[in-house]
């Protein structure tokens, strides 16, 4: 699950081993452009890495394997489930303020010298 470049990074590992994978992601590569993204569809193609569209919704184990649903409707049935979702700063609870450290819900704030 995840399609920005950790996750696809992985999938391409995974499936260059041998693995069959399938990316469950509203959008591969969401960050990037659009030309990016049309780009890493084909490689994915050509490397029969399958693109499911939608967020997973829901994941559930059925014997010895994981049944991801999306929001879309879609469900795929897998052998083993990777998580790549993102990461946000947990900053909140570092008490910055006390150090007189400036942040927002991005992360720390850091002027041209870091």
């Amino acid at each position: 699950m995840g399609g920005g470049p950790i996750g696809s990074e992985l999938a391409q590992a995974f499936s260059r081993l041998g693995a069959k994978v399938y990316v469950v992601a509203s959008k591969l590569m969401p960050k990037e452009d659009k030309g990016v993204r049309e780009v890493m569809e084909k490689v994915f193609a050509n490397e029969g890495i399958e693109v499911v569209g939608g967020r997973a919704s829901d994941a559930q184990m059925k014997g010895n394997k994981v049944i991801v649903t999306t929001d879309t409707g879609k469900t795929v049935e897998v052998d083993h489930l990777l998580v790549s979702a993102g990461r946000r700063p947990n900053v909140e609870s570092l008490r910055l303020e006390n150090a007189k450290v400036k942040y927002n819900t991005k992360g720390i704030m850091v002027d041209g010298r870091l």
